[in-house]
């Protein structure tokens, strides 16, 4: 993705709607309404901070991990604020 498309993403929804109708269509993303997983993958993140918080220093690379996936797992709810989902997720 350039720089120009990802500002189109950030600026206007209707090009957003219609890129998330092109993805749904190829069966990239699929719509799901979990408020179950939701919450799942929200605990997840919190987790993930939780052992970052709670990691020494001295394992610099597994915090680095744990952010990775507080991030992961934080983005995957966002997405599924949205009702939908990557399909290899499933």
């Amino acid at each position: 993705m350039n720089e120009r498309d990802l500002q189109r993403l950030m600026d206007d929804k209707s090009f957003v709607d219609s890129r998330i109708k092109e993805y749904l269509g190829k069966n990239v993303i699929v719509q799901i309404h979990s408020k179950e997983e939701l919450l799942g993958h929200m605990a997840k993140a919190e987790h993930n901070l939780e052992f970052i918080s709670d990691t020494n220093s001295k394992y610099n690379d597994w915090i680095l991990v744990g952010c990775y996936y507080a991030i992961y797992h934080a983005a995957l709810s966002l997405i599924l604020m949205k009702g939908i989902m990557p399909h290899y997720v499933y």
